[in-house]
């Protein structure tokens, strides 16, 4: 993966469009960490500040909240992770201290909780009837019998069917990675810690579908390094361009994030054309900005970013500026005015954007 070999925003998309997630006392969202898209439905997953899940519909009104946090039956404690139930129009709430999956329709109504047997960070639905979930290998969260694995499989019950990934890294170390389970449309990813590398998740088995290349400054495996501090192995990451799980898949081409020397970098990988391309810094139209942070996927041809509203209201003189300057600016110009009403304490904005199909 080489970042000299650029392609520019403006040859990737085909058309933006935004929604203003409303603002009030009942949905303030700090930080979003998950985005799920259905048919008529965007859920907001707010982990670190909100601990709180939030449901729009795609206009971006607000219709209701899931469950809430407590220690109550119907309540979660340490929400890691939200995913759709297959066919059920039902959200699963991954709460990682009890060790428990909560159910709810998306309506907000509670269904059931379940229990698991391990501490799970992310988690899931290959069928109904099967699950996958993610940890972290260490021996205090994983399952003696199984050592230190950190991806599992799961039958209806939550048995435990098989398991894979043995955790490289010593006890010492308490590096995070919370990206290692990503599900677009039916396609299952898991990626390990600082592996540069992608596996799919199927029934019967987990083959690993790329390795990420960046030449003489790609990160060892783990079990080719002797660290055992987290100062150390932060001096180790700064000195490789590293991968942590960050990426979208579509249909036609893959976002890649990465990080060299804590600056980031995106990367595409063109299915279309079996090439990979770094995304310039170059940008045509001023609501290009957002496009180098999307990471959520909306479907096969669509990717979303989410912005906070400040950085709107800051940027917004600039993105006025730079309107006049484009050919082709009423689009542009119409979008910037009817984001002009955003306040620095509203909600997120989400950005959309899709990808053309004749690249």
């Amino acid at each position: 993966m080489d970042s000299s070999i650029q392609i520019e925003a403006k040859d990737l998309i085909s058309n933006i469009s935004f929604v203003r997630l409303e603002s009030s006392w009942k949905n303030i969202i700090g930080q979003i960490e998950q985005i799920l898209f259905t048919d008529d439905r965007i859920i907001v997953f707010d982990r670190y500040k909100a601990k709180a899940i939030y449901v729009f519909d795609r206009n971006g009104k607000f219709l209701n909240k899931i469950g809430m946090l407590g220690h109550g039956p119907q309540e979660y404690v340490e929400p890691s992770y939200i995913a759709l139930v297959p066919g059920k129009n039902q959200i699963a709430v991954f709460d990682l201290a009890p060790k428990k999956v909560k159910i709810y329709d998306l309506n907000g109504k509670f269904i059931r909780s379940e229990d698991v047997p391990i501490y799970l960070f992310s988690g899931e639905y290959l069928t109904d009837q099967v699950k996958v979930g993610a940890t972290i290998g260490r021996r205090y969260l994983s399952l003696p019998e199984w050592g230190k694995a950190s991806l599992f499989m799961f039958n209806k019950n939550w048995e435990v069917i098989s398991a894979a990934f043995q955790d490289p890294f010593p006890e010492g170390l308490t590096y995070t990675s919370t990206k290692n389970l990503k599900k677009f449309k039916d396609r299952i990813y898991y990626t390990p810690a600082f592996e540069n590398r992608i596996y799919r998740v199927y029934l019967d088995s987990v083959q690993l579908l790329y390795q990420l290349d960046f030449g003489d400054r790609t990160l060892p495996d783990p079990g080719k390094y002797q660290i055992n501090d987290d100062r150390s192995f932060g001096n180790l990451l700064k000195k490789h361009h590293t991968f942590d799980g960050y990426f979208v898949d579509l249909a036609g081409g893959m976002f890649i994030q990465t990080a060299d020397n804590t600056r980031g970098k995106t990367f595409f990988f063109d299915k279309i054309k079996d090439s990979v391309f770094c995304l310039s810094n170059q940008i045509s139209n001023p609501l290009e900005n957002w496009f180098h942070t999307s990471d959520y996927y909306v479907n096969d041809s669509t990717i979303a970013s989410s912005t906070d509203a400040a950085s709107i209201v800051t940027l917004m003189p600039w993105m006025r500026q730079f309107a006049k300057a484009i050919p082709q600016k009423e689009q542009t110009e119409r979008i910037i005015e009817q984001l002009a009403p955003v306040t620095e304490n509203d909600n997120p904005v989400l950005f959309f954007f899709t990808l053309k199909s004749d690249r």
